[in-house]
């Protein structure tokens, strides 16, 4: 590849990032109620560019754009997770303790992705076993911490249909990364 192309590619994920750190910026301008510190501000830039450099060494494993798409979104699917759930929670506030119940999505869909060696089939297994524990977490928590018991702010429906928005991201790639598998069986 040329070194010019990566040159570019670099400055633009650059700039990516900063484009997504200025939101919280700009929001700290606006309202008291976004407050980042500068270590907040290093966290957020340091997992935004380790995510663009799985990113980068995952898309290497095939040229499909399918499979390229299907990275992205699910690194989209969990650095949103991530970031909703660490900065207000998903059931309740940030601190809760139901909330740390989503790391497992993170280590289901990090454990089958290094078991798999990234091959897009079992690629489609592991994003829908994501899906699944995503979904499971509010089912689980609600057993265990009925909303009697704990917060449910912003409320039961919305906990569950917030679940269902990562899922769906979740499923998405799993469907792009079948395609991608069937596409590269017939090469």
């Amino acid at each position: 590849m040329n070194t010019s192309i990566i040159n570019k590619r670099h400055v633009f994920i650059a700039l990516g990032i900063v484009l997504i750190l200025s939101i919280p910026f700009m929001a700290m301008q606006i309202t008291e109620e976004v407050n980042w510190s500068k270590a907040d501000f290093i966290l957020m830039a340091l997992i935004l560019s380790g995510i663009t450099a799985v990113y980068e060494l995952a898309a290497h494993k095939s040229q499909l754009n399918s499979y390229r798409i299907a990275i992205g979104i699910a690194l989209l699917g969990m650095f949103l997770l991530f970031w909703v759930n660490a900065a207000v929670g998903i059931i309740g506030h940030e601190s809760q303790d139901a909330n740390m119940l989503y790391a497992v999505v993170f280590l289901v869909i990090v454990i089958g992705a290094a078991a798999s060696k990234m091959n897009a089939l079992a690629m489609y297994k592991t994003m829908m076993l994501g899906a699944l524990s995503t979904i499971a977490v509010p089912c689980i928590v609600y057993i265990i911490w009925p909303p009697a018991s704990i917060s449910w702010s912003p409320g039961v429906f919305k906990v569950f249909l917030m679940s269902g928005f990562f899922a769906s991201l979740f499923v998405l790639s799993a469907f792009l990364f079948k395609m991608s598998g069937k596409s590269a069986l017939k090469m």
